[in-house]
């Protein structure tokens, strides 16, 4: 597991490109689309990452603005996903977590369970997090773990049923998306797209 936090302290937009070229090798790919999907990723990575900061540093003149005119006082700064990113990849949980996950996540496959490969490591910091939720309520540690598989098998099961929509959004095959923060929001947004749908007709 040093080996896996190692690769993730580069950051999302360097370890998800190893992580998928090291899969995609280990799978059978040749080398050359093994190293083509890879830099495909890092290059989305890095475009998102300059649109975000395009964006805050856009928004934040006109959120200044907006402070100051209507005289409003906050105690309270949302430092974002960084934070609690860095803080789910320095927990104690995190080799136990990312193990029973990745484990859990083959077995699924090879019992025809899910459709899913969650290879998106960066992001299992998702389940982590869950976990440290739990144990922080109950004060056990293996309940935060059992927390964490759960949300894990309930992600995979949501991406399951949302891979038709997002492959026909995104024109692309073969995709879906297993990020918990997402995918929470499907079991929302699907009753609110059928509605929104028939109230349009």
């Amino acid at each position: 597991m040093e080996v896996v936090k190692y690769i993730l302290g580069f950051g999302r937009r360097w370890s998800s490109p190893m992580i998928m070229f090291l899969f995609a090798v280990i799978f059978g790919a040749k080398l050359a689309d093994a190293a083509k999907n890879a830099m495909t990723v890092g290059i989305g990575f890095l475009g998102l990452s300059l649109l975000i900061g395009f964006m805050v540093s856009s928004l934040s003149s006109s959120t200044e603005a907006m402070v100051k005119n209507l005289n409003l006082h906050y105690e309270v700064l949302d430092l974002g996903w960084p934070l609690i990113s860095a803080f789910s990849l320095a927990a104690l949980s995190l080799p136990v977590v990312y193990a029973l996950c990745f484990i859990t996540n083959l077995i699924m496959i090879s019992t025809n369970t899910t459709k899913t490969l969650n290879v998106d490591f960066w992001n299992y910091w998702h389940f982590v997090f869950a976990g440290i939720i739990v144990e922080q309520v109950t004060g056990s540690f293996w309940i935060g773990i059992f927390a964490s598989w759960i949300t894990f098998i309930i992600t995979l099961k949501i991406a399951d049923y949302i891979a038709p929509h997002v492959q026909k959004f995104c024109d692309t095959p073969n995709v879906t998306i297993t990020q918990a923060e997402i995918v929470a929001w499907a079991p929302l947004g699907i009753p609110d797209g059928i509605g929104l749908s028939i109230v349009s007709r």
